[in-house]
C-alpha cells in the first residue's frame, strides 16, 4: 500500500470516530432531565406494567431518576407529573409560585 492510501485509510477512521463521538453527544443531551434534580437520565419504570400505570389512564407511564430516586408519572407525552401529585389525582403540570416585587 502506499502513503497516500494509509492517508486515505486513517481519514476514513478519524472520520467515523468523530461521527460516533457526536451521536453519543446527541444521545446524552436528548436524554430527559429530572424535573426534581436537573440531572439528565430519567428512566422508564419497567416495574409498571405495559398497559400503563393505572386503569384510568391506560396511556400513562412511569418514570424515576436513578439520582434522587424521584418517581414521576406522564400521561400521552405530556408533562412529568410528581407521583405524589399524580395519586392525588393532577393530571397537568402544577404552576409554579413566581415571586413579584
Amino acid at each position: 500500500m502506499t502513503t497516500d492510501e494509509w492517508w486515505g485509510i486513517g481519514l476514513t477512521i478519524a472520520i467515523a470516530a468523530a461521527a460516533i463521538g457526536v451521536m453519543a453527544v446527541v444521545v446524552q443531551l436528548s436524554r430527559t432531565r429530572c424535573p426534581a434534580c436537573r440531572k439528565p437520565g430519567l428512566e422508564l419504570d419497567l416495574r409498571a406494567s405495559a398497559g400503563g400505570v393505572d386503569d384510568q389512564a391506560p396511556d400513562a407511564r412511569q418514570f424515576r431518576c436513578p439520582h434522587c430516586e424521584a418517581e414521576f408519572r406522564r400521561e400521552d407525552g405530556g408533562p412529568l407529573i410528581p407521583r405524589s401529585a399524580w395519586e392525588a389525582g393532577a393530571r397537568e403540570e402544577i404552576p409554579r409560585a413566581r415571586v413579584h416585587r
